[in-house]
């Protein structure tokens, strides 16, 4: 982004924030399908920060393609808007969570992890997931299997990753 240094009072006293976007995808029997951190935390399929003049659906496709080889197409199906509140260690971010739909068990054997940034990859169902991921992991993927189920996203407010 260019910013004219005339429009400088525009920006004083508003807080930083960043954007990402990710995918929610299932194998055929509907079960979440998430890649592991290297930070020790799952999380899903496949997202990351909304680079310079990207959009939201490009950023999903980038990663999509960056963390497991796959390459997404078609047009986005927005699941769910997410916006978290700043703490003391993040500003304000906002994020878009698309319907990455469903992976053969081929497709799923293909993943091609990054050791940079995933040590594993899991699919499991929904009650697998409560016992492994905190509440606030869970109520997300339920979020993101109803509006997956009702075609109405979600909107998603927290102060709590």
């Amino acid at each position: 982004m260019i910013r004219n240094p005339e429009h400088d009072w525009l920006y004083e006293g508003y807080p930083c924030a960043f954007g990402w976007a990710c995918t929610y995808t299932t194998d055929t029997a509907g079960r979440p399908i998430m890649l592991k951190s290297r930070h020790k935390r799952w999380q899903l399929l496949a997202g990351g920060m909304i680079d310079a003049d990207e959009l939201p659906w490009e950023a999903a496709i980038r990663e999509t393609m960056e963390e497991t080889g796959r390459i997404l197409t078609g047009d986005p199906k927005l699941l769910a808007a997410v916006f978290r509140l700043p703490t003391a260690e993040f500003p304000t971010r906002f994020g878009y969570i698309f319907d990455g739909g469903v992976m053969t068990d081929a497709e799923i054997e293909a993943i091609a992890l990054d050791p940079r940034e995933h040590t594993d990859y899991a699919v499991k169902s929904i009650a697998e997931w409560q016992r492994i991921v905190p509440t606030s992991q869970y109520d997300l993927v339920c979020s993101l299997e109803a509006a997956r189920r009702t075609g109405v996203a979600a909107y998603i407010t927290t102060a709590v990753d």
